[in-house]
């Protein structure tokens, strides 16, 4: 029997129907943290863990809306980069995005197109969380011999926190502990925004490009090469051409 991750990357899960697999061989350690609240005062470190909860609920719910409420301001100007890239960079212009920031602007390319000149960063985000194209999932695919495949369903959690006063900083982990741990840890940054604390959720592209660079390794093909053959597979060559130019050049 072997042991893969499924993980749905941010953007191919709109241009790939299986998801790509990962494999790990270590084991993820219980998830503990010991905190000390005063009378009065808030649990600074339970409304970080709380605001991961949610946005990773919204997420799975497909709930642009509670997900964009949670998110940092600079996050969603993030999306606001994104739909202006789609709407107006070459690919020399996107060469110097990692790849998985590559892969977003195709896919809002390829799912909202024209609509991307009346949007904003926000709506765009809103749209992406609803249409599943933003995704964070740490269930386990068990293959058997027989080809069979077996999900251990499990939830995201946030482990090794560092709380400071108004930043904090986590690493992505499942609930379960013996769920293998992803071999490069993937960090969430939490930043306090008036009174409430916020999530910038880089850890969610950063995962979306270990995945496929991971699985270009084992293909023996580059992350980029990856990428543009997974939207081929889903959409041809002729509309994957037109994705790679700017909607406005």
């Amino acid at each position: 029997m072997k042991r893969l991750v499924a993980v749905l990357v941010l953007a191919l899960a709109a241009c790939s129907p299986t998801p790509p697999g990962l494999t790990r061989s270590s084991t993820v350690p219980p998830t503990t943290m010991t905190t000390t609240s005063t009378p009065g005062k808030p649990d600074q470190a339970g409304q970080v863990q709380q605001v991961f909860s949610d946005f990773t609920k919204a997420l799975g719910d497909k709930n642009g809306d509670a997900a964009a409420a949670v998110m940092t301001s600079a996050a969603i100007i993030r999306w606001e980069t994104y739909r202006v890239h789609a709407l107006k960079s070459t690919e020399a212009d996107l060469a110097g995005l990692p790849v998985a920031e590559r892969a977003i602007v195709y896919g809002l390319r390829a799912t909202a197109g024209p609509s991307l000149r009346t949007a904003t960063g926000r709506t765009v985000l809103i749209t992406a969380v609803q249409q599943g194209l933003v995704t964070l999932n740490t269930s386990t695919k068990l293959v058997n011999a027989d080809g069979t495949t077996t999900v251990k369903e499990t939830t995201p959690v946030l482990k090794n926190l560092v709380l400071g006063a108004d930043t904090a900083t986590g690493e992505l982990a499942s609930n379960d502990p013996t769920v293998p741990a992803i071999p490069k840890p993937i960090k969430f940054t939490f930043l306090r925004e008036g009174e409430d604390w916020k999530i910038d959720p880089v850890g969610v592209t950063d995962l979306a490009a270990f995945a496929l660079e991971e699985l270009a390794a084992r293909k023996g093909v580059t992350a980029d090469q990856l990428l543009i053959e997974a939207f081929t597979g889903q959409y041809g060559a002729a509309r994957v051409a037109e994705i790679r130019k700017p909607l406005d050049g």
